[in-house]
């Protein structure tokens, strides 16, 4: 076998893989050896800032909206509203139906009223005329805390639901 022979470029030569650079080619080459940009970072916070600020206004928009959705409703052409108030220990609670002028004289109504899911008045035989108004109020027994009150309205095609949080 001869020793003498030549392999070509996969001889091992110490001084092959040494190279220089000056400052200005290292300082090209900086940005694509760390994958990062300058200022990367503030760039990530000012994203995730406006990304914080989206969300408190979306939700200083929406949650109200939200909150006041289900205080109003139409049954049978009549129209529901609820209306809630609070001081430190009694709920004031207002309905208010109205019949339109052109509505028809509908079934009788039964309306249950909950305070935090515990029933605290039935009313029924209350439908009012057409062209007419009427307001119901209660006052209830509240908590220190905030109460749900919710009101459910059957009639014999259909019911509805009203609901409402006192504030603390």
């Amino acid at each position: 076998m001869p020793t003498n022979m030549n392999r070509g470029p996969e001889i091992y030569d110490p001084d092959a893989l040494k190279s220089e650079y000056s400052r200005s080619e290292r300082e090209a080459m900086a940005p694509y050896a760390s994958k990062r940009r300058p200022g990367g970072r503030k760039i990530s916070l000012k994203i995730l800032l406006l990304d914080l600020l989206l969300l408190c206004i979306l939700g200083g928009i929406l949650y109200p909206y939200i909150i006041g959705k289900n205080k109003e409703g139409v049954l049978d052409g009549i129209r529901f509203r609820l209306y809630l108030s609070s001081d430190e220990d009694s709920l004031f609670v207002s309905l208010m139906m109205e019949n339109p002028s052109d509505g028809n004289l509908s079934d009788t109504l039964d309306i249950q009223i909950f305070v935090n899911e515990k029933e605290v008045e039935s009313l029924s035989d209350l439908t009012p005329s057409p062209g007419e108004s009427r307001t119901l109020r209660f006052r209830l027994t509240g908590s220190q805390q905030k109460d749900a009150v919710r009101i459910v309205v059957n009639k014999n095609s259909g019911h509805l639901e009203l609901n409402a949080v006192s504030s603390e």
